[in-house]
């Protein structure tokens, strides 16, 4: 209404994905029903998204700069538009402008970038972190616990002082090397810049959290020598949990698939009343309406987890990868020892 008919064009730039991720209020294509919108970009899920069927062209580029959209607008004497449309580019060929990197102030920006997260050593690792894929493509961190998982979640309960703590392997190849470490490499593992909540939750609304995640992977069927993941579900939506010990029965459908929940020895009780240390995108996005709203936070942090890992480093110099192996997956028959595994592999 602001904008009127002061403009021409009026494109809505909105960091959410098309469609819903938790609820109709947060896609993007809710916003398709707004009198006097011309052009959509969409921007949260990671992926690629053209549609030029609809009222209006609506795009979305995947993550990682490795394309742009393009709108193609055309307009007639009277400033009408007469036709839209939106494409993708690729970068993948495109050579970077020298000129635009010469210019001084990015050249410096740039450089300083660079020097901040390589060139500052934090500490040191005295092994590799995450285990070998067993077969490309896989990732081995979301078939058994690792000590990239461990380490994040270790350092979750330790600055949140909670019972139990649930993070995403965000990256599928996150690592921590052998040897020097320095901010790359902590950004390699925890990419976001969360902040860090300690939630109320009882043993009943964990479980169902744990549910939630564990509907990233496909039901296994009979034959099948892999574990695979539900493509409609993102991997950043994929939690593991930490302070309990349980299983994930794969021959379940989604839904009833958490078994053998265990705390401190003891079978969880749903009324056992736990403190969960969780990121706030996860608690906004998913746990919060678990658990009842935000009156279940009772405490937010003042720094970044990044920053926690950073100073957990610096106290743990060098970091030794453990792995306490307290989930594991069940109800699979994988051909381990069938002799043509390997070949197909």
């Amino acid at each position: 209404k602001e904008i009127d008919d002061s403009a021409d064009v009026v494109m809505v730039i909105a960091h959410a994905g098309p469609t819903s991720e938790y609820s109709e209020a947060d896609a993007a294509n809710s916003i398709l029903s707004v009198e006097g919108v011309d052009l959509l970009q969409c921007g949260h899920s990671h992926s690629t998204y053209i549609n030029n069927d609809g009222p209006i062209p609506v795009g979305e580029v995947k993550n990682g700069a490795g394309e742009v959209l393009k709108y193609t607008v055309t307009l007639d004497k009277d400033k009408k538009i007469t036709s839209a449309t939106v494409e993708t580019v690729s970068v993948k060929d495109q050579t970077p402008d020298e000129g635009v990197r010469a210019v001084e102030a990015v050249k410096t920006v740039h450089e300083k970038a660079v020097e901040y997260v390589s060139g500052n050593v934090l500490g040191h690792a005295s092994a590799k972190f995450q285990p070998e894929n067993e077969i490309a493509g896989i990732p081995q961190g979301k078939l058994e616990d690792t000590a990239v998982m461990d380490l994040i979640n270790t350092v979750q309960l330790k600055y949140a002082q909670a019972d139990v703590s649930a993070a995403a392997l965000f990256k599928d190849t996150s690592d921590l090397p052998e040897g020097e470490l320095n901010y790359g490499n902590i950004f390699d593992i925890y990419k976001y810049d969360n902040t860090l909540y300690r939630v109320n939750i009882t043993g009943e609304q964990l479980k169902q959290y744990m549910e939630w995640s564990a509907s990233h992977y496909n039901t296994w069927t009979e034959g099948d020598i892999n574990i695979s993941f539900n493509k409609s579900i993102p991997g950043y939506r994929y939690d593991m949990f930490a302070g309990v010990d349980y299983e994930i029965d794969l021959s379940k459908p989604a839904g009833e698939r958490i078994v053998n929940v265990m705390y401190k020895g003891e079978p969880l009780k749903d009324d056992e009343q736990l403190k969960l240390a969780v990121n706030n995108y996860r608690f906004s996005s998913a746990v919060k309406a678990m658990v009842g709203g935000d009156e279940a936070k009772e405490w937010e942090s003042s720094q970044s987890i990044r920053d926690m890992l950073v100073e957990y480093l610096a106290e743990n110099d060098p970091l030794v990868p453990t792995v306490d192996n307290n989930w594991k997956i069940v109800g699979v028959d994988l051909s381990v020892d069938d002799p043509r595994r390997q070949e197909i592999i």
